[in-house]
């Protein structure tokens, strides 16, 4: 798969490409300086290669999708210090198929946020409305869900404190 090679827009110091266009070193099978890559290609974290139960049509360039991780530099909420994004290539309906949505269902049994993403809008799937208000703003949890939020917050503490240039290891089963 070389979606990774063609999808993200990258730019840093030492490498640029807008999105959607062919990266310069990708053979059309794979990245040709691969042992040798751009710092910003080491640090891309595609899910569905860490992701061991995934099916083989959840990779990125047969679903329409990239499952990626991703981590705000500046995050503006707390589900921004580390979180899974769902990028769609070539159709937003492809982020409501039933094969996203079950993909989507298995990274939700982590604690890892999901956003789905579509020309430059990101909406937040995972944790759900509910719960993503009560860990956002423990002192308004409904009492329903504030000990859920608790729960949140403990388990997602580690991945949060590491946010930018955390390489993630994904835990086991997921």
């Amino acid at each position: 798969c070389i979606a990774c090679c063609v999808w993200p827009a990258l730019d840093s110091p030492e490498f640029s490409k807008p999105a959607r266009d062919v990266c310069i070193y990708c053979t059309g099978t794979d990245c040709g300086v691969y042992p040798t890559r751009p710092q910003v290609c080491r640090t891309f974290d595609c899910v569905w290669r860490r992701a061991a139960g995934l099916p083989p049509e959840a990779r990125p360039d047969k679903l329409g999708l990239m499952f990626s991780i991703e981590r705000e530099a500046e995050p503006k909420t707390v589900f921004e210090n580390l979180y899974i994004l769902a990028s769609a290539d070539r159709d937003p309906a492809e982020l409501h198929s039933s094969l996203a949505d079950g993909v989507i269902g298995a990274l939700s049994r982590n604690v890892l946020p999901i956003f789905i993403a579509w020309d430059g809008i990101k909406v937040m799937v995972h944790p759900p409305a509910p719960l993503a208000a009560g860990i956002a703003d423990p002192s308004k949890a409904e009492t329903a869900v504030a000990e859920d939020a608790a729960r949140w917050l403990k388990a997602y503490a580690p991945y949060a404190r590491y946010g930018a240039g955390f390489n993630v290891k994904l835990p086991a089963g997921f």
